[in-house]
């Protein structure tokens, strides 16, 4: 998912941006091939990352799940449908994962109606502070706040690296974005945002600064930054 919204790089700058995005491209390759290749060995069919997917798309989409989905998002699907499949089947870890595929694409199509709940969780479950589980109304009301302010400083910080061409900044921001989008079609808890929290604080600080520099006691520094130099010296 962060991969195609990484090769918008390359339509934002035209030659930097590809030579950059294609470093990128086969750094990422080298990391991965040796999983590539272990997982084509050991089932004798190309895996690029995980075989899991059937397993997190089921124990996402399911009638357990619709229950409760503003707690961990996800409940182990081989609880609701091991005991369809044989001994043989369930050990048969690709065919399983497609079977598991097949289960959650259903739930899916069949209930387009209890989506908006689910997906109102996933985004919840991405950007809320806590490790934990909500369990009362202050901490509903306090990670409620913290999303708020999170999300109003990272659209801040998007608007400005994309009028300032600043391509570190878009660079992190399309990858929290590919996280988002990613934690929004399966589910999200925080430890899933973990890896993305550095970018977060790094584009939620050039909001803060940019915020800081449109102060009007402070409105001079933008076409006099050394004057910062200055007087912390």
């Amino acid at each position: 998912m962060i991969g195609p919204l990484l090769l918008i790089f390359p339509c934002i700058w035209w030659r930097s941006g590809f030579r950059k995005m294609m470093l990128v491209v086969i750094v990422m390759g080298i990391v991965i091939s040796p999983w590539v290749i272990r997982n084509y060995i050991a089932f004798g069919t190309p895996v690029a990352t995980s075989s899991q997917s059937g397993n997190v798309l089921a124990g996402a989409y399911n009638d357990e799940i619709y229950k409760n989905p503003w707690g961990d998002g996800w409940v182990n699907p081989d609880e609701l449908y091991k005991d369809e499949v044989s001994e043989e089947f369930f050990n048969d870890e690709i065919a399983y994962s497609n079977y598991l595929a097949k289960r959650g694409r259903e739930w899916i199509l069949d209930n387009p109606e209890k989506l908006p709940k689910l997906m109102a969780a996933h985004v919840f479950g991405f950007v809320r502070p806590w490790p934990k589980i909500t369990r009362n109304d202050t901490e509903f009301l306090y990670e409620l706040f913290s999303w708020s302010v999170g999300v109003v400083l990272i659209t801040i910080g998007g608007i400005y690296a994309v009028r300032q061409r600043h391509q570190p900044l878009i660079f992190a921001f399309l990858i929290i974005l590919g996280g988002f989008i990613t934690g929004l079609i399966f589910f999200a808890i925080p430890r899933y945002r973990l890896p993305f929290s550095p970018l977060f604080a790094l584009i939620e600080a050039a909001a803060v600064w940019q915020i800081w520099l449109r102060l009007p006691k402070n409105a001079s520094l933008k076409s006099h930054p050394d004057r910062i130099a200055g007087e912390s010296s």
